[in-house]
């Protein structure tokens, strides 16, 4: 019985991500500008109006040994359906709407993404310092962080919350400005919600 309810919830797990990033074009183009590696294997045939190419998310499983090398350079576990996420999917830079998701380009490694989470060596310092994992920004031009927040975390799970990027580097201040949502699934959940009813209002 605990095996078969094991793979149901990895199963559900893989349709909720799956269901995730089919929806990153609800809410962004996925038009690449200036194409180049490490995301030409994202791209596809498809031009907008412009004639700037369009990029989809790819399924690519990663070895878990991949997340050894993150843990030992993040203050803390990243929620667990996010490893599933940075292990299962690639994706370029997508504005969600609520927030834009780093990049996982693709790779052997998650190296692509540490990269970007790492980026900023005051920015890093203070979040990482505070029990913060920056793993995307304010939607469009805003560039106020969006962390996991480990000081809240709750099993394999924590808030998803926007800071004030001036108040970390300008005066060593964490000033949370939005809770995004309770823990990463829900985040998850309410953005597949979100893409959902943009595509059938369409």
């Amino acid at each position: 019985m605990a095996g078969r309810d094991m793979t149901s919830a990895t199963d559900k797990d893989e349709t909720l991500l799956d269901a995730f990033v089919r929806g990153f074009r609800a809410t962004d183009e996925c038009v690449v500008m200036f194409p180049g590696y490490p995301i030409e294997s994202l791209l596809t045939d498809e031009t907008d109006d412009r004639g700037w190419r369009r990029w989809q998310p790819l399924a690519t499983p990663t070895d878990s040994t991949a997340l050894d090398t993150l843990n030992g350079e993040l203050p803390g576990r990243l929620p667990h359906l996010f490893e599933k996420l940075l292990l299962n999917w690639r994706w370029a830079e997508v504005d969600l709407g609520l927030c834009t998701l780093y990049a996982n380009p693709p790779g052997d490694d998650l190296a692509g993404w540490l990269a970007q989470v790492r980026a900023g060596h005051g920015l890093w310092n203070e979040l990482a310092a505070r029990g913060f994992i920056r793993f995307g920004r304010g939607p469009e031009s805003d560039y106020d962080p969006v962390c996991f927040d480990l000081n809240r975390r709750r099993g394999a799970d924590c808030p998803v919350v926007r800071l004030d990027h001036e108040a970390v580097l300008c005066r060593s201040k964490i000033e949370i400005l939005a809770e995004l949502a309770p823990n990463f699934r829900t985040f998850v959940e309410e953005s597949v919600a979100r893409t959902t009813d943009l595509c059938h209002k369409r």
